[in-house]
């Protein structure tokens, strides 16, 4: 699945993946939200929730943003997550 770079925020449906986010239409396009609910930040991750739910509870995993009772998780933070996660491989 091919995600937007944190720089980029305007984008088609089909480079997101159809059914990851509720795109926000505007004159350009549309426009992938800044944050992301539990589950989509669970498939934007590619792991189960319950994962991102035991990383939660236990302090790990990607910084997340409580807003009222509800979690959500900025783009950006999860995009920083996997590049602070990244292993292997050569030279880039």
């Amino acid at each position: 699945m091919n995600h937007p770079s944190p720089s980029s925020t305007v984008v088609e449906p089909e480079a997101l993946g159809a059914d990851n986010y509720t795109l926000i239409p505007s004159e350009h396009g549309c426009v992938a939200p800044a944050v992301l609910t539990r589950e989509q930040a669970a498939d934007y991750l590619a792991v189960p929730r319950g994962t991102l739910d035991v990383w939660r509870s236990r302090g790990k995993g990607p910084k997340y943003v409580r807003l009222g009772r509800s979690v959500r998780y900025r783009v950006a933070t999860l995009d920083a997550f996997l590049v602070e996660h990244e292993v292997g491989g050569g030279v880039a």
